[in-house]
């Protein structure tokens, strides 16, 4: 039944590849600006985050949007039971 109405489109002056254009620029343009607002604010939680205690990963930010250099990566301690390399 699909295949058949997909062939009936061009009769009713609908293109599937116009539709499916359509589609993808819309999706691509409501994902684009939410996206480039969070990329705007990122650096501004940095500074935010800086000075305050939190998980490794809220520090790295910090220190990266202070315009610092992360920190040097430690090793992690190996789970309970499992000998280290």
């Amino acid at each position: 039944e699909a295949r058949w109405v997909l062939e009936r489109l061009p009769e009713l002056g609908i293109s599937i590849d116009n539709v499916t254009q359509q589609l993808e620029d819309e999706g691509v343009e409501k994902f684009n600006k939410p996206f480039d607002k969070l990329m705007e604010t990122l650096p501004n939680v940095g500074v935010e985050l800086k000075g305050k205690t939190g998980n490794r990963v809220d520090c790295m930010l910090a220190d990266k949007a202070a315009g610092g250099a992360a920190p040097p990566r430690e090793a992690s301690p190996a789970p309970a039971g499992v000998k280290p390399e």
